[in-house]
């Protein structure tokens, strides 16, 4: 059973070159061999962005182009047949006032054709590119690499056409830089981004990140799964009880390490950094780092908004719902306060067979007798339950900041988020139904797509909180920088094995005794939590022309307290001993406990 998100892919502003007569990098092929190859083509989309993404699908290609209203709207030519890219290219692109070049062999960049063509030259910085960005573009994605020249397919744009610049700024490497300034892999991928593709958390993130993925196994499992990216991972993250592992990607909220569940809600941008990150972001960033850099108080402006949606979720009898709200509240000329908050609840859409009813605890209550006057032989009361994987998340963020003058800037901010809900998003579409092994007496019905098995609900909880204070003061040679970070978060998640136990050959009898105890349960809870203090200061000298080099330089401190358990209660078995007559110690009720 797969839930499918369809949302389009859309890359842009890489560094812009000058005209059709810039000199080729010496690591790109010339266009006539890149696009030389004739392959067989069927596109048939009727919108241009649309027909770019056909194209890469099945050549190979990676296109880099722009996204502009007029370009998402802009109808498409349908090609059927043998082209080489090239040509495909020249026919898709003709008369929309945009043009391509070969970067490389396998990358192409799409710009707008400029109104007056400048000279062989590389334009120096961003403010001066011609590439196209606004709301409709899904991921802003920067490469390193020179450009080679350009081929022209196309007409003069019109008026309604014309490129208009938005500068993609980071922090990745601890200095503000556009993002072809970065010297390695980064992906940003702005607020109104996010918004248009419905992410929602990191997990849906991975949808829209390239090389960014995640073993999706529920939020239940927050501090057990986490990103990798490019397929680096050292840790056996994704399995229950996995909850102290070292993640193979830093996740940042600013400039705070963070772990937990947390929505993505009033934020400035999000940054993926591919490759190791070890030297500015420590332990935990094998794979790359991921940087959420959410909103700053703005001083001088009031800000306020409320936001309100719902929607239906498939195969679910519930509507789903999101709340939000926001103020920005300045405070004379020199301090602004910020205040974010967002509830969103998530239907079931599984329904969930053979729930025993039982008395007490998920964890330790003992299953309620169909006859009660038969302790020892009576089967358990079974039910089941529509829409049972349903999710309750709460996030907010409040932060203060001070900035008595230009080069000193202070912001105190506290994140809380606080996460409930059932089960996951798994079914058991091949089971055929039958007799339980446990109890021949109960019949079980044939399972299916969004159909699911358990003898409970797997309840989960987790709450996590962030402190931190951040310092800069630009010293005129170099930012002296400081952020002091608290985070505390713990949860716990209740998992029953029962019925996939008891249903592998020969662990019947091992585990439901023999005779075969009727009411046999298995649960087991992994109750986690963490807490860590860190500490970084950093010197980072400020870009010049006149700098031979630039520099960072830092200390960083880390006190962090792990702390996890594994629960294993087998409710109803000791009761049952006791009435069958044992007379031995029995631990009634009591977890069996470990701890790592």
């Amino acid at each position: 059973m797969n839930r499918q998100v369809h949302a389009a892919v859309v890359l842009a502003l890489l560094g812009s070159v000058a005209g059709a007569e810039e000199v080729r990098s010496q690591n790109a092929l010339p266009t006539e061999e890149a696009g030389s190859q004739k392959m067989d083509l069927n596109i048939d989309a009727p919108l241009l962005a649309r027909a770019l993404i056909q194209l890469t699908e099945q050549t190979g290609l990676r296109l880099i182009f722009p996204a502009a209203d007029h370009v998402a709207e802009l109808p498409a030519q349908r090609l059927s047949g043998t082209y080489t890219p090239q040509a495909a290219l020249d026919q898709l692109l003709k008369g929309s006032g945009l043009q391509y070049e070969f970067i490389d062999s396998h990358t192409v960049a799409i710009r707008a054709i400029k109104a007056e063509p400048a000279k062989s030259k590389r334009v120096a910085n961003a403010s001066e590119s011609n590439m196209l960005a606004v709301p409709s573009v899904q991921l802003a994605q920067a490469d390193q690499g020179g450009a080679s020249s350009g081929s022209s397919a196309q007409e003069q744009p019109s008026p309604e056409q014309s490129a208009r610049l938005e500068e993609v700024v980071v922090t990745a490497s601890r200095r503000r830089q556009t993002l072809e300034e970065v010297p390695y892999s980064i992906t940003a991928v702005s607020a109104e981004q996010i918004a248009n593709s419905g992410v929602t958390d990191i997990s849906s993130l991975t949808h829209q990140v390239p090389g960014l993925s995640m073993v999706n196994v529920s939020a239940a499992q927050a501090v057990a799964t986490f990103p990798i990216i490019r397929g680096l991972n050292a840790s056996a993250g994704g399995a229950i009880g996995h909850t102290l592992n070292q993640p193979p990607v830093g996740t940042y909220i600013g400039n705070s390490p963070v772990l937990g569940y947390f929505q993505l809600d009033d934020i400035q941008r999000v940054e993926v950094l591919r490759g190791p990150q070890g030297t500015l972001y420590g332990a935990g960033a094998l794979g790359g780092a991921l940087r959420i850099i959410p909103n700053s108080p703005q001083l001088g402006q009031f800000q306020a908004n409320i936001e309100a949606g719902g929607g239906n979720v498939s195969h679910s009898s519930d509507e789903s719902y999101t709340t939000r709200a926001m103020v920005n509240v300045p405070i004379g000329d020199t301090l602004a306060f910020r205040a974010s908050g967002k509830y969103a609840y998530e239907p079931g859409y599984i329904d969930i067979y053979g729930l025993v009813k039982r008395t007490g605890s998920l964890l330790t209550g003992a299953p309620v007798l169909a006859d009660p006057t038969d302790p020892v032989n009576s089967p358990a009361v079974y039910s089941g339950k529509r829409d049972y994987n349903d999710q309750n998340t709460f996030t907010g963020r409040a932060s203060l900041r001070w900035q008595p003058i230009s080069a000193f800037n202070a912001e105190a901010s506290f994140l809380f988020s606080n996460l409930n809900g059932f089960g996951g998003p798994s079914d058991n579409p091949d089971y055929k139904g039958g007799l339980y092994p446990g109890d021949p007496r109960i019949t079980f019905p044939t399972g299916g797509e969004y159909k699911e098995f358990g003898s409970i609900v797997a309840p989960y909880e987790r709450r996590t909180a962030l402190s931190s204070l951040d310092l800069s003061y630009d010293m005129g040679f170099a930012t002296l920088s400081s952020t002091s970070s608290y985070l505390n978060t713990s949860g716990a998640n209740i998992s029953s094995t029962t019925y996939g136990i008891l249903a592998l050959p020969g662990f019947l009898p091992y585990y439901a005794g023999t005779p075969t105890n009727p009411r046999y349960l298995g649960m087991s809870e992994f109750p986690d939590s963490e807490h860590t203090f860190s500490q970084e200061v950093r010197l980072v000298s400020n870009t010049s022309a006149d700098n031979l080099f630039d520099y960072t330089v830092g200390l960083y401190y880390e006190n962090q307290g792990l702390d996890g358990h594994w629960l294993i209660a087998q409710p109803g078995s000791p009761e049952r001993s006791i009435a069958q007559g044992c007379t031995g110690r029995s631990s009634v009720a009591q977890p069996f406990r470990t701890a790592w």
